[in-house]
């Protein structure tokens, strides 16, 4: 049970770090929503995007669940 609670967390924070990294999403909105929400990454101010690295990390958790179309929009913000 409690791996499944961890999964969830993690599955969660992926999401909600690709709506942030996409646009789809403000970091205010996320954590403003009535369920406590996480992020798979730090949100610095003075940087754009976080390093090719973490997008690989979400382009490989998306291409295991067969989410293309996330893929390639991932792709597109790498440096």
């Amino acid at each position: 049970m409690e791996e499944l609670k961890e999964f969830e967390l993690i599955e969660s924070s992926i999401r909600n770090s690709y709506d942030i990294l996409v646009g789809e999403k403000t970091f205010d909105e996320i954590i403003n929503q009535e369920n406590i929400e996480y992020i798979m990454f730090h949100i610095d101010p003075f940087i754009d995007f976080p390093e090719d690295e973490d997008i690989d990390y979400l382009i490989a958790y998306f291409e295991q669940n067969e989410e293309y179309e996330k893929c390639a929009r991932l792709l597109k913000l790498k440096k």
